[in-house]
């Protein structure tokens, strides 16, 4: 007979626990799977701080979801033949309350967690120096609670005052000046970023983020609120950690640190900024040529959208859906996706934009139509917004370099001197940035300018200079 102990009375939101996952994996490195020791750690937190049973505690610690584990359970059944066992997401949620269960799912669960029955609260063990699980710990007094006080629920406020102190040494107290100093830090960064590259901006930024910031998040004692300002701070740090990443063509890098920012987003609640991420994840998904990719990520950005108030989201999201499209060829799926991202961007007001998206304007807008309108090669059409896209602030001497080398393409085909002329422009904007992106538009122009002209005079000098001003061969 198990011996399940019923929960507290005063448990948690399943978020606590999610919230605590996060940020034992952010302290691990943000590994696929916790070690055991990391694991083991934060089954005994997820107990003591939201006072659930063993048995939940173990799976909110894997971050598992009713019906993944279920499916989980009787897979693992199917496997050992057993026959005649029968599991619904009912039965789990009620052996996670306490109540009984036969022989059959006892062993199965073991067998899935890869533990015990004590250590998942089924049984006791009546050994002199046996282990209990961690329902049958001394009680913990909430003032003792190891907690992160940013693991803490939003809406309901559970561990309203806890803080997470160190059982063994004294943590560095958080305030909102040292919030402040991360944003500061940040878009010092971005600034960085956007005027000379991501070749100057990553490594710098990434060390930042790795261990200053993440040592802050890891060892520092802070209230509820500061905790959610720094997850988010750090959010925004991991993005533009991720987004240098991106421009110096270091794939596996940018897609650790979009993921990485996608969970601190997720800690902070804001939706808004991983609908952002979303969307740089597609960004980057158009930029290797993964069409179907760029269209899946930019329908999850245009989902998180929609539940803010933030009309320009949805705009960047449905400009990114179209660039897949375009991608494709498909030019009545791409004119519907611009149509929707210009009414969106119609009922957005830029004086209520987070400061993090107050790039997203006009000119950003019309890039973005300028890009999927060269993919289409309507180049009437793409010069047009092109034209628009290149009076970006000089503060953004990548983005115009970029918009630059795309105007000049949509004058291969009718003004080969305007053409090259153009794209000696962008050429002498890429020689001021460290960005492999540039790289790779300047040599995309060139294909562009040597397939339609071949061994044409103007061609061949424009080719010879971009091999003596920026080393492009």
């Amino acid at each position: 007979m198990q011996a399940q102990a019923p929960p507290r009375a005063d448990t948690h939101p399943v978020r606590c626990a999610e919230r605590q996952r996060v940020a034992m994996l952010l302290a691990a490195g943000n590994p696929e799977e916790l070690p055991a020791a990391s694991l083991n750690e934060l089954i005994s937190g997820i107990a003591v701080c939201c006072g659930h049973t063993p048995l939940k505690c173990h799976r909110l610690a894997r971050g598992w979801d009713v019906p993944t584990t279920v499916e989980m359970i009787l897979s693992l059944a199917a496997e050992e033949k057993i026959r005649g066992f029968a599991c619904a997401p009912r039965s789990l949620l009620d052996w996670e309350a306490g109540a009984g269960m036969r022989a059959q799912a006892m062993d199965l669960l073991c067998r899935l967690y890869r533990t015990g029955p004590v250590q998942l609260g089924l049984a006791h063990d009546y050994s002199p120096t046996g282990a209990s699980s961690p329902d049958h710990r001394e009680p913990v007094h909430p003032d003792d609670r190891h907690v992160p006080a940013e693991l803490t629920d939003p809406v309901t406020d559970t561990c309203r005052g806890d803080r997470w102190r160190a059982p063994e040494f004294a943590r560095r107290s958080i305030t909102t000046d040292d919030v402040a100093v991360v944003r500061t830090f940040t878009e010092t960064f971005r600034l960085l970023d956007n005027k000379f590259g991501g070749g100057h901006t990553h490594a710098p930024a990434a060390k930042y983020l790795d261990f200053t910031v993440t040592s802050m998040l890891r060892d520092g004692s802070y209230t509820e609120e500061i905790g959610r300002e720094l997850l988010g701070a750090a959010a925004q740090l991991a993005h533009l950690v991720g987004w240098s990443a991106y421009d110096t063509g270091r794939s596996d890098l940018t897609e650790r640190y979009f993921t990485k920012a996608l969970e601190l987003a997720a800690g902070a609640s804001d939706l808004a900024f991983s609908a952002e991420i979303l969307a740089a994840k597609g960004h980057h998904a158009i930029h290797h040529d993964n069409p179907y990719e760029a269209i899946e990520l930019a329908r999850a950005s245009q989902h998180a959208a929609r539940k803010t108030a933030v009309p320009a989201l949805l705009a960047e999201a449905f400009a990114l859906e179209a660039n897949g499209h375009a991608l494709l060829g498909d030019s009545k799926a791409c004119t519907f996706c611009l149509r929707q991202a210009e009414q969106a961007f119609m009922h957005s007001d830029a004086a209520e934009f987070p400061a993090w998206l107050r790039y997203f304007d006009e000119r950003y807008l019309a890039a973005r139509f300028a890009h999927c309108l060269r993919d289409l090669k309507d180049w009437d059409q793409a010069r047009m917004y092109s034209l628009r896209a290149v009076t970006m602030s000089d503060d953004l001497t990548r983005a115009r370099a970029f918009n630059t080398a795309v105007l000049a393409t949509t004058y291969i085909e009718t003004d080969l001197d305007q053409a090259c002329g153009t794209g000696l422009d962008a050429l002498n904007l890429a020689t001021k940035l460290r960005s492999t992106r540039i790289v790779h538009y300047i040599g995309d122009f060139r294909r562009r300018l040597h397939g339609h002209h071949g061994n044409d005079p103007a061609v061949n000098r424009f080719i010879a200079q971009t091999v003596e001003m920026s080393g492009i061969d």
